[in-house]
């Protein structure tokens, strides 16, 4: 088939990749393996998130995978992902995919490197799906450092409006990914085997997913608090402005007050002819500006200035 290729093949097993197959293909491949049409139809919806279904004898597995070339800014599960679909039964198992996948032709190297003839089919769907989960271990301990340096400039005070961007888009990244590692334990978690050896290999791919999973919670969490924490600081340097502000305007109300008594045109004003009238509205200013100041400092208030300054 144009567009497929064989990944895999023994005696008793064969892996089949087909990339962005046409609508032709996917009736061929109904036909040959017997699958049922409208599965084969959804596989090709780029929305859905990873899941299993039973179809008569077959299993029916989407998953996705951190997509290498996804740009910072690509925050959705469609953008930052790559989805691929699997058939799969004891005989076969069918990878769908819209574009070529490098993740794939790994995990069939790591196939090809065990003993051919003893590999099953849940040995490939392990594979799959465990080498699914690594493929976010970059996209985290990016976003780990990322996180790292914001907290630095958090308290250097050299946050700006580009890595409070950034930040945010990893925040809804991370969202996505622990959504995607949530789906991915549902997935494990319907996965019926019986083989003990098979069981103990599912019990592992969990354990890295739960792992997985925390790792991603613990970064969401820290991205929340650091956000939380800006916008608190940005609040307590804007109270303080505030504050400063204030401690101004009441240095100048009384003065105001002043000026505007003097200032108003009434004919008879006695204070107007005064010889020292004007030398005595300097001294009266000046006495209650010296007397604010001496009650701001006893009330500690004219320590804000230094701090802002210190900022």
């Amino acid at each position: 088939m144009e567009g497929s290729s064989v990944f895999f093949q023994n005696q008793s097993l064969k892996w089949i990749d087909v990339c962005s197959p046409t609508a032709a293909q996917l009736q061929e491949l109904s036909k040959t393996y017997n699958i049922p049409k409208p599965a084969l139809d959804d596989c090709m919806d780029s929305r859905h998130l990873p899941k299993v279904e039973r179809l008569g004898n077959l299993f029916f597995f989407i998953t996705r995978v951190a997509d290498p070339l996804a740009k910072f800014y690509q925050t959705s599960i469609q953008d930052f992902t790559r989805k691929i679909a699997i058939f799969a039964n004891e005989n076969f198992v069918i990878t769908i995919h819209r574009v070529q996948n490098p993740f794939l032709v790994e995990v069939q190297d790591e196939v090809k490197a065990r003993l051919v003839e003893t590999i099953r089919t849940h040995d490939i769907l392990l594979a799959i799906l465990s080498k699914g989960i690594s493929s976010f271990d970059d996209l985290l301990e990016e976003a780990e450092n990322e996180i790292d340096s914001f907290e630095g400039d958090l308290f250097t005070h050299e946050t700006d409006e580009a890595s409070l961007q950034k930040v945010h888009y990893i925040r809804r990244k991370l969202f996505g990914v622990k959504r995607l590692f949530m789906h991915h334990l549902t997935l494990i978690q319907k996965v019926d085997v019986k083989e003990e050896k098979t069981v103990i290999a599912l019990q592992s791919l969990k354990g890295r997913t739960d792992h997985a999973l925390f790792y991603s919670d613990e970064l969401l969490e820290d991205v929340n608090e650091l956000l939380n924490l800006q916008v608190a600081l940005s609040s307590k340097k804007t109270n303080e402005v505030v504050r400063v502000l204030t401690v101004f305007s009441v240095f100048f109300m009384p003065l105001t007050f002043i000026v505007g008594i003097f200032g108003m045109n009434f004919r008879y004003m006695p204070e107007l002819e005064w010889e020292y009238g004007y030398l005595a509205s300097w001294t009266l200013m000046g006495l209650v500006t010296i007397g604010i100041g001496f009650w701001f400092h006893h009330r500690g208030w004219l320590n804000i200035g230094k701090s802002l300054k210190k900022k």
